[in-house]
C-alpha cells in the first residue's frame, strides 16, 4: 500500500500559500511516512502568466533542488537531518488550454462564447448575465467574479463526463494525477488539500466544485481518499494603482466582504458540504477557514499578469500551516476504518478596537507556536549560509593574484572538506564547483528570506511604505527582527547581484550585531560564528578520500549546518 498527498493550489492566493507550505515542508513539519509518494502540489489559475504563481513555481523548484543535494555515506552514519522528509514535486492544471480545446480552440473564450452556442443558450444567458460579465476577457483570471468562473469551471466538467474525457489519457483531466496513483493499486491512499480563497475569482469558482467533483468522481474508492481545504476569507487588500498599467482596476477590495458574506450563506445552506461519515454525501472530509479582519494592505493593484505579486501575510503562513495539519492527521483506526470525520477549524485574527475607533489585531510569537520556532531555526540556517558559506567565498574571490591560498587560508568550509594537498592540486576544479553549488543554494536563499521579511513586516502598508499596523505583530524573538532581516536580505542581494564591493564591511556588521544578540539571549541564539565552530569540530574528526565527490562534501557541510540549527 502506498499513500500520496496532493495538493491543488487554486489562483494567485492559493499559488502564494502553497509557495509558504513548501517552505513548511523543507523544515520538515510533515511528518516522515515511510511509504509516502512525493507531495505533488499542483497550480491551478486561469492566468497562466501571474506574478505571483510563477514565484510558487520556481520556489517549490528551488526546495526541490535543496532536497535533493546529495551526501556522503560519512555524514549519514551521523544521522544528520536532511531538507523535506518526502520529495515535493510541482505541476499545474492548464485551465485555459482545457477550456480552449472544448470551446473548439477558441483562445481564452468569453462566457457567451462558452455557453452560448445555440439560440435557447443566449436567451439564459442573457436572463442571468449583464452583456459585461458575457464579454469579459477572461485570459488573465475572473476578476473577483466567482459566478463567471463558477459556470465556466462547471460546464468544463459536465463536458468532461459527457465526451468520456476521464480517463489517464487526458491532459486536461484536472483530477488525472489522482486517479493515475489511485488506479495503479486498489490498496493506495490519497489525501488531497485545496487552497482557494472565497473572495477572488478562479478560488472562490473552483474551491468547492472541484471537491465535489472529486468525490463524485471517486465515489467507489470512498474510504481510500480523504479531501480537506483551506477557504481564505478576506485578509488583504492592494493599492489603488495599476502595477502593470494595463488600464482600470477590474477588481475593488471593498466588495470582498460582501461576496464573502454571500458565499459562506451558500456554504451553510450547503447539506452536502461536510461528509461525518463514509457513506456520507459529503465533499470536505474536514475544512479550515482563515481569514483577518482588519484587511493588510499587501500590494499594489494589477489587473492580472506578472504585476500581481503580493507581499506575504500572516494569514498565508497559518494557511499553510492547515495544509500540514491534514497531512499530519491520521483519519484510519486500527483496523483500517476512516474516523474523526467532519470537522471544521477556524483561523482568524480578529481586530479590537482601538482609540479612535479603528481595528487593530494584536498577535504575539506564542499564537503561533511551533510555527515561530521551526521559522526562526531556518533562518538562522539561512544567515549561515549568506554570511559564511557564501559571503566568505564571494570575498576572498576577488583576490586573483594569491587566491589559491588566501581561499584555504580564509575559507573556512574548504579547511573542513579538503586537505590542504587536495585543495592546492586541484583548486580550479574546486572552486567551479563551489560557485555552481553557492549559486543553488542562493536561490532557497533568496526566497527564505523574502519569505521572513514579508511576514516580519505582517500589516505592513507597502503600496504606501508606511508601518501601518505592522508594529500591533510581534511575530519573532529579537534575532530576527526587522532590521535585522533587512540586513541579511541585502547581504543576499549583494552576492546574487554579484555586488561585492563593500560585502565583508557588511557581514562584519552582522557578526557584530550578532554578538550583542547573543549577549542577550545566551544560549538560546546560535549566531553565525556559534554554527562556524560546531562544524569546524565535527568535520576535524572526518577524513575524505579522492573517491568523495566535491558537491557531496558541500552537501555534508550544509547538511549538517542545518542540524546545528535545529539542534
Amino acid at each position: 500500500m502506498a499513500t500520496k498527498y496532493f495538493c491543488y493550489c487554486i489562483g494567485g492566493t492559493g499559488a502564494r500559500v502553497a509557495e509558504v507550505a513548501a517552505h513548511l515542508c523543507a523544515m520538515k513539519m510533515i511528518k516522515k511516512v515511510d511509504d509516502l509518494e512525493p507531495i505533488e502540489f499542483i497550480i491551478v489559475d486561469k492566468d497562466d502568466s501571474c506574478g505571483g504563481t510563477t514565484q510558487a513555481k520556481e520556489t517549490i523548484g528551488n526546495i526541490s533542488t535543496l532536497s535533493g543535494l546529495t551526501k556522503t555515506q560519512k555524514l549519514d552514519k551521523a544521522e544528520t537531518i536532511g531538507f523535506c522528509n518526502h520529495k515535493l514535486n510541482i505541476a499545474s492544471w492548464n485551465f485555459s488550454n482545457a477550456l480552449s480545446n472544448i470551446c473548439n480552440n477558441i483562445n481564452n473564450p468569453k462566457l457567451a462564447q462558452v455557453l452560448g452556442s445555440d439560440a435557447d443558450d443566449k436567451l439564459v444567458m442573457r436572463a442571468f448575465y449583464n452583456e459585461e460579465a458575457r464579454e469579459t476577457d477572461t485570459e488573465k483570471g475572473f476578476y473577483g467574479k466567482p459566478s463567471l468562473g463558477t459556470s465556466i469551471f462547471e460546464y468544463m466538467l459536465s463536458e468532461a463526463d459527457q465526451n468520456n474525457q476521464d480517463n489517464q489519457d487526458d491532459q486536461d483531466n484536472i483530477l488525472k494525477p489522482v486517479e493515475e496513483f489511485l488506479g495503479r493499486s486498489t490498496n493506495n491512499r490519497a489525501k488531497v488539500f485545496i487552497i482557494g480563497s472565497i473572495f477572488g475569482g478562479t478560488g472562490a469558482a473552483v474551491f468547492s466544485n472541484l471537491a465535489a467533483y472529486m468525490r463524485k468522481h471517486f465515489e467507489k474508492r470512498n474510504e481510500d481518499i480523504l479531501v480537506s481545504g483551506v477557504l481564505l476569507l478576506p485578509y488583504f487588500s492592494f493599492g489603488t494603482r495599476d502595477g502593470d498599467g494595463d488600464g482600470t482596476p477590474l477588481i475593488n477590495s471593498g466588495d470582498f466582504g460582501t461576496k464573502s458574506y454571500l458565499a459562506l450563506s451558500q456554504y451553510a445552506q450547503n447539506k452536502h458540504l461536510m461528509r461525518k461519515a463514509v457513506a456520507d454525501n459529503g465533499s470536505f472530509d474536514s475544512l479550515y477557514i482563515c481569514g483577518q479582519d482588519p484587511l493588510h494592505v499587501v500590494g499594489e493593484y494589477a489587473n492580472g499578469g506578472k504585476g500581481q505579486k503580493n507581499h506575504f501575510d500572516l494569514v498565508d503562513l497559518i494557511a499553510a500551516d492547515a495544509m500540514v495539519d491534514f497531512f499530519n492527521k491520521n483519519f484510519y483506526d486500527n483496523a483500517g476504518a476512516v474516523t474523526d470525520l467532519g470537522k471544521i477549524y477556524e483561523y482568524r485574527f480578529r481586530g479590537t478596537a482601538d482609540n479612535v475607533g479603528g481595528k487593530i489585531a494584536n498577535v504575539s510569537q506564542t499564537e503561533i507556536g511551533e510555527l515561530a520556532v521551526n521559522l526562526n531555526k531556518m533562518f538562522r540556517f539561512v544567515v549561515f549560509l549568506v554570511a559564511r558559506f557564501a559571503a566568505q567565498f564571494a570575498i576572498n574571490y576577488r583576490d586573483y593574484g594569491k587566491k589559491c591560498k588566501k581561499m584555504w587560508e580564509k575559507v573556512l568550509t574548504f579547511q573542513a572538506l579538503f586537505s590542504k594537498d587536495e585543495f592546492e592540486k586541484n583548486f580550479e576544479n574546486i572552486e567551479t564547483a563551489m560557485i555552481d553549488f553557492i549559486n543553488g543554494v542562493l536561490k532557497y536563499c533568496t526566497d527564505y528570506i523574502r519569505l521572513m521579511y514579508d511576514i516580519s513586516k505582517t500589516g505592513y502598508d507597502w503600496p504606501n511604505d508606511t508601518e501601518g499596523a505592522s508594529g500591533n505583530y510581534n511575530l519573532f524573538d529579537v534575532a530576527v527582527e526587522k532590521n535585522y532581516i533587512s540586513h541579511v536580505d541585502h547581504i543576499c542581494s549583494c552576492l546574487t547581484g554579484v555586488n561585492i564591493a563593500n560585502l565583508e564591511k557588511d557581514v562584519k556588521k552582522l557578526l557584530d550585531d550578532e554578538g550583542e544578540i547573543k549577549n542577550s539571549l545566551r544560549d538560546s541564539f546560535k549566531s553565525v560564528n556559534d554554527v562556524t565552530e560546531a562544524l569546524r569540530e565535527f568535520f576535524s574528526a572526518i577524513n575524505y578520500t579522492t573517491t568523495d565527490s566535491y558537491d557531496e562534501r558541500f552537501g555534508d557541510y550544509i547538511y549538517k549546518a542545518l542540524e546545528i540549527c535545529f539542534s
